[in-house]
């Protein structure tokens, strides 16, 4: 196995461990239905990062403690960070937890409560059920090796990635950095990759042209 997709498996196979010892789905089901979305999803992981969306019918910030009192309490949770945004763009409760495994590695958990009539609700779901049609081998590993390699000094969200190499045809660090140049985004993106259909009807066009 190439060792970039070798090192995303064995991080995104420790990540899975860390939601059970957090007992992350468990313990939000309490207060609404949690989703994992973001990179874990995809096996994209480079950065120890894990992010769950809890849907719930209105966010109210007792409950959201409730849980996040239980999580405080388990060993390895080094720290919990809280903002208030129902009265921004993200319009949800937001929680940041640091934890330590039992490797000695530190994760950190984005935990967002919102309402099941968010204006972007089920958007990271479908990001993520296209990510996981629309991925070519060749795709994950130009997507890991940006990530490994310039994301932190771009700045750049693991959506900007994944919109340039599936969608734009991106395949290497330097190419990434081209493309960001003079980019603008707002703060939640709407991007998706396209349809199964779409991406079949495109092979088959290429094909012709070759033909």
């Amino acid at each position: 196995m190439d060792e970039v997709l070798r090192r995303a498996e064995e991080r995104t196979s420790r990540a899975f461990e860390v939601i059970e010892e957090l007992d992350l789905l468990g313990r939000w089901s309490h207060c609404g239905r949690p989703v994992l979305v973001g990179s874990v999803t995809c096996g994209l992981v480079v950065n120890r990062d894990i992010d769950l969306n809890i849907y719930c019918a209105e966010p109210e910030i007792t409950r959201g403690f409730e849980v996040i009192s239980d999580i405080a309490a388990v060993p390895g949770v080094l720290k919990i960070r809280y903002s208030n945004c129902l009265g921004s763009i993200d319009q949800g409760l937001y929680w940041q937890i640091h934890y330590r495994d039992r490797v000695g590695d530190t994760w950190r958990v984005d935990n967002w409560l919102v309402s099941e009539e968010h204006p972007h609700a089920g958007l990271p779901e479908a990001l993520t059920a296209r990510m996981q049609n629309a991925l070519t081998t060749e795709q994950r590993k130009s997507i890991l090796q940006i990530k490994e390699t310039v994301q932190a000094e771009l700045q750049a969200r693991g959506i900007d990635i994944y919109q340039a190499v599936i969608g734009d045809g991106v395949r290497s660090p330097r190419e990434f950095a081209v493309w960001m140049q003079d980019r603008k985004h707002c703060e939640i993106s709407q991007w998706l990759p396209p349809e199964q259909s779409q991406l079949h009807r495109q092979a088959a066009n290429l094909t012709k042209a070759d033909h």
